[in-house]
């Protein structure tokens, strides 16, 4: 296992086997169904392709342990949520993550998916005070609103002789809105590898 440094302004500097395992874990058909995650990368077809070609070299140079093959084939065909990690024992044991043509090959694999791929699987999301401070808004945007709402049931039954309880579907439904507001906005952001997500 070695380093391999970046070649473009976007990569970072990433182990043999996680650029390997990496590629072969996100291009393989199985896990590539959520195009949306590439957003900036090159399209299906190409990315198939060169995923093809990487997963060649590595069946070539597994060719003698057939155990790893096995394995290998297992994970191809598993679930898209399954981590690159899995894949790291049987490659290790092949010897191929330090295989440069195939290292070669994970880079080009890489190059296809694009940017925010390689940013959502290799890099740290940043955790400041700013994204500290969003996720305590939610939080007390969702408190807040319901505190707020039930003040206002308790007025309006002591002034007008509106009955309270009349209020208890906005007193739920509101932390309910905020959340999946907030889920939604999560979502869409988390989509982008590198962006700051709201957090406690």
């Amino acid at each position: 296992m070695r380093e391999v440094p970046p070649r473009f302004p976007w990569e970072i500097p990433v182990e043999s086997d996680a650029l390997v395992g990496g590629a072969l874990a996100v291009a393989r058909p199985a896990a590539s169904t959520d195009t949306e995650a590439r957003l900036n990368g090159l399209q299906d077809a190409m990315v198939a392709e060169r995923y093809q070609a990487l997963r060649a070299l590595v069946w070539e140079r597994a060719g003698g342990d057939q155990s790893a093959l096995e394995r290998l084939l297992v994970l191809e065909e598993s679930d898209a949520e399954v981590s690159w990690t899995r894949w790291q024992t049987s490659l290790s044991r092949c010897g191929v993550n330090d295989d440069a043509v195939v290292i070669e090959a994970a880079r080009a694999v890489w190059e296809a998916l694009g940017p925010n791929a390689y940013a959502l699987h290799f890099k740290h999301r940043p955790r400041t005070w700013r994204g500290f401070q969003e996720g305590r808004t939610w939080l007390q945007v969702g408190v807040l609103g319901c505190v707020a709402l039930i003040f206002a049931a308790f007025i309006t039954d002591e002034r007008a002789g509106v009955p309270w309880w009349i209020w208890l579907p906005a007193v739920v439904g509101w932390p309910l809105l905020v959340w999946r507001i907030f889920i939604a906005s999560y979502r869409r952001r988390a989509r982008v590898g590198g962006r700051e997500l709201p957090h406690l």
